[in-house]
């Protein structure tokens, strides 16, 4: 059974099916969900913006963002208020842009980071109370 993931439901009959090695699952606007953790929605969204957005945590857990000025990030919405939900930003950054994170983000430090021009910056977020409070680390910087 080394080959097999025993993950896919056969829902015509009922039972839960082996994945054989190799084969794919799409789970584009699907919920992976345990008693404590819950993924909704698209796994990835890509987003060129400027000016002001609002992350949609029910369309997707990890966005891409090019930045081509500074932004406002008016809000983070949607998140699930019975479990704890995570989530990751990857910003390119080409200029000397920034971004001004909404107030429901605290930052390892106490301080946001500041963005370095021509890098990709990964930011990974979490909360464990609905989305009042928004716990976000740099996980990574490198140029690109």
């Amino acid at each position: 059974m080394s080959n097999f993931f025993p993950i896919v439901v056969d829902s015509t009959n009922s039972i839960i099916k082996e994945l054989p090695s190799g084969d794919t699952l799409d789970l584009t606007n699907s919920i992976i969900k345990t008693k404590d953790f819950e993924v909704t929605g698209a796994v990835y969204q890509n987003m060129n913006t400027s000016s002001t957005t609002t992350f949609d945590l029910s369309v997707a857990s990890f966005f891409k963002v090019t930045l081509s000025a500074n932004l406002v990030i008016s809000a983070i919405n949607n998140a699930t208020a019975s479990m704890a939900q995570s989530f990751a930003i990857e910003v390119v950054n080409s200029g000397a842009y920034s971004i001004t994170w909404p107030g429901t983000v605290r930052w390892d430090g106490g301080t946001a980071p500041t963005l370095t021009e021509n890098r990709t910056i990964l930011f990974m977020f979490y909360t464990t109370d609905g989305g009042t409070i928004f716990r976000g680390q740099v996980v990574m910087e490198t140029s690109y």
